[in-house]
């Protein structure tokens, strides 16, 4: 029977390590144009330069399912554990980090919810071929290549094993157990590590109501967004808006983006339509409303903290034009 336990030690986790990478959002934001095939990014103010990305399963067939921002947030928890250096780990562990409450209960949903994003990270390949942007970032000679091609993580599940340790007080019996194959990190950190763009955020800073899926994705989007207003102000780039968008249409990539639109809220989803061809917003007005509510809670939690100096919301012309709605918040950075 002892051959069944798995030696895991509990996490010592304060900080989370985030991929903020264009290639990563737009993995989430575009994911049917992902699906059909190979896609170019722009991940440098060259707009001719592209960076080339693929996903398949592993039989090496097209991928047809959407990478979401919870996977990601998965994903990164997933690499926040490797970077402490344990081989082996266990579920809870990573709702534990993904939550950003190393004390969180763990309920059955928040485990069936992690693991099904773990079971898609580990049968999805991602092939990047970033050759021109390493070559003009000056990482690699004008005669070489570089070009990632592996599973987003690459882990194994250790069947038939269990964990038994204490951790905060209380005995933990895990029985679902990851193992990383491999000394490499997670294929999108290698990439995110070679270009910087790896950031380390207290857990504090993300956990508004660690107990709440649409909290967590709501905080995880506001922080990132405003890393990169301070790396745009840090680094003198004029070009960078200090908005976080709720919800908007891109002429150019003809797609909603923002944070609602970020973290899967479509406004179709929300939206009646009656006969007459009236809509019936009610229900899209609650869930932004709901948006709204915790941004400006975490907004708050920000001031407080001495990230942000303030905020402030600002509005814009609907799609048809004829009236202005409150469409998101402008941040003051320091």
């Amino acid at each position: 029977m002892m051959n069944n336990i798995v030696d895991i030690s509990p996490l010592q986790c304060d900080k989370l390590m985030m991929n903020n990478t264009k290639v990563v959002h737009e993995m989430v934001m575009i994911p049917s144009v992902i699906g059909s095939g190979e896609y170019g990014i722009r991940c440098l103010k060259n707009k001719s330069i592209l960076t080339t990305i693929n996903l398949h399963d592993e039989k090496n067939i097209e991928f047809s399912g959407e990478i979401t921002s919870k996977d990601i947030d998965v994903m990164d928890s997933i690499y926040t554990i490797f970077a402490t250096g344990e081989k082996c780990f266990t579920l809870d562990q990573v709702v534990q980090v993904y939550t950003g409450d190393m004390n969180v209960k763990v309920t059955p949903k928040m485990r069936r919810e992690v693991k099904k994003s773990i079971d898609k990270l580990m049968t999805t390949i991602v092939r990047i071929d970033c050759t021109e942007e390493f070559q003009n970032r000056k990482l690699i000679s004008k005669d070489d290549k570089m070009i990632f091609n592996s599973n987003i993580v690459h882990l194994q599940y250790l069947e038939g094993k269990k964990a038994h340790f204490t951790a905060n007080g209380r005995v933990s019996n895990s029985k679902v157990i990851y193992k990383f194959l491999g000394e490499e990190a997670p294929v999108l950190f290698q990439y995110a590590k070679a270009i910087g763009q790896i950031i380390t955020v207290p857990m504090n800073l993300l956990t508004l109501d660690a107990n709440t899926e649409l909290s967590t994705e709501i905080c995880r989007y506001v922080y990132r967004q405003i890393h990169y207003m301070k790396y745009a102000k840090g680094h003198k780039d004029t070009g960078r808006s200090n908005k976080i968008a709720l919800y908007r249409y891109d002429i150019e990539s003809k797609e909603y983006v923002g944070l609602m639109a970020y973290i899967g809220i479509k406004r179709e989803d929300y939206v009646t339509v009656h006969p007459n061809g009236k809509e019936d917003t009610h229900a899209w007005r609650k869930k932004k409303q709901r948006v709204c509510k915790i941004i400006k809670n975490y907004l708050d939690m920000l001031i407080n903290e001495k990230e942000i100096h303030g905020y402030k919301t600002y509005f814009e012309r609907n799609k048809a034009g004829n009236t202005k709605e409150m469409s998101g918040y402008e941040i003051q950075i320091y």
